[in-house]
């Protein structure tokens, strides 16, 4: 097209400009001169800014000379993606799940950095987004949204659309991506998600996500999956016991009224941002002269909690029967408060 082009402007002096096979951002350059050499540098001079555009990244030159090659005429096609005549989306699996990986990866990292939980893909989500992300790449129309009906029938709770994104990379897309929905891929109201990719023949990458605040594969009334603070207390009870038969002692159980007062206290140590036992800690436990201990403490790691000799004093003693945890994350911290008692806690009086 270039050379075509090029001739046009060797017979007429003039750019018989077209940009039918370039689908996105384009321009056209045409100079003659008495060499390469010397359109080159006039390009250089008066369209440096042209050529230096990151909105292209695929370039033609066509060059025709005249009078026994004493001059020359040259035009450059410059264009964001390949030069195709005709629009196709050519699906490579494999290819569009590495894309997804990468742009999930990136912005779980963000999620990490502010004390969020990665995302979690899910198949339905992804189902939807990607039949609109393919329509998208073969209209060319980057603001086409999803049917808000289709995704109600899905997501079942609040849901944001990212996208959609195009380009050569997925880093650009990604950046593109961050720079409209940081509040967003951060945020941990949408722990749930679907990415669609579509890719053209022309190289372009489309990209389009759907994050869902709740879990498509559950019911209405099925819980959601627990938040950081529970897991991190699940999995604290379930080490100690661990630990406990290890030493060739009987489990601990988990006592529903400590755990209340526990999780009550953890919340006030959480706002205070201050570490001190609760003044009414023997609550529930104080029956029958019964011993009653509370560990307080905040972390970022259980392992500091089970190495934690004064920790330890506490939750491997063999006359503890019943433990009650509260944990409540806090700016990348855990204020963890655990109260042990020999005798099944209970309200009375």
């Amino acid at each position: 097209m270039a050379t075509a082009m090029a001739r046009n402007l060797a017979d007429s002096g003039k750019i018989k400009k077209s940009s039918d096979s370039c689908h996105t951002s384009y321009a056209s350059l045409g100079h003659s001169g008495s060499s390469m050499t010397q359109i080159f540098n006039d390009w250089w001079r008066n369209q440096q800014k042209e050529l230096l555009k990151e909105d292209y990244g695929y370039s033609g030159v066509g060059v025709v000379t005249r009078n026994s090659g004493k001059v020359v005429y040259a035009v450059q096609l410059l264009c964001g993606y390949d030069f195709v005549d005709h629009l196709t989306v050519q699906r490579n699996l494999n290819r569009e799940n590495a894309i997804r990986t990468d742009i999930l990866s990136m912005e779980n990292k963000i999620r990490a950095s502010n004390n969020v939980e990665a995302l979690v893909r899910n198949s339905a989500l992804a189902d939807l987004v990607q039949k609109r992300t393919i329509q998208v790449a073969n209209t060319n129309r980057l603001g086409l949204k999803l049917i808000a009906e289709d995704v109600e029938k899905v997501c079942k709770g609040k849901f944001i659309q990212l996208g959609a994104g195009a380009g050569i990379s997925t880093g650009d897309i990604f950046d593109e991506l961050k720079s409209k929905n940081m509040q967003y891929i951060k945020s941990n109201t949408y722990p749930y998600t679907g990415v669609g990719v579509a890719i053209r023949n022309d190289a372009a990458i489309f990209v389009m996500q759907l994050l869902c605040s709740k879990n498509p594969d559950k019911s209405d009334n099925e819980d959601e999956r627990p938040s950081a603070s529970e897991e991190f207390r699940d999995d604290l009870f379930t080490a100690i016991n661990e630990m406990r038969v290890d030493e060739g002692t009987h489990e601990l159980k988990s006592s529903s009224l400590t755990k209340k007062y526990a999780q009550t206290w953890a919340k006030n140590l959480a706002m205070s941002g201050k570490i001190k036992k609760d003044p009414d800690y023997t609550r529930g436990c104080d029956r029958y002269n019964s011993k009653i201990y509370q560990y307080v403490t905040k972390t970022r790691q259980i392992a500091q909690i089970l190495t934690d000799q004064n920790a330890k004093y506490y939750f491997l003693k063999k006359k503890v029967f019943y433990v009650g945890i509260g944990v409540e994350l806090n700016d990348g911290e855990f204020y963890t408060v655990m109260t042990f008692c020999n005798y099944k806690p209970v309200v009375y009086g």
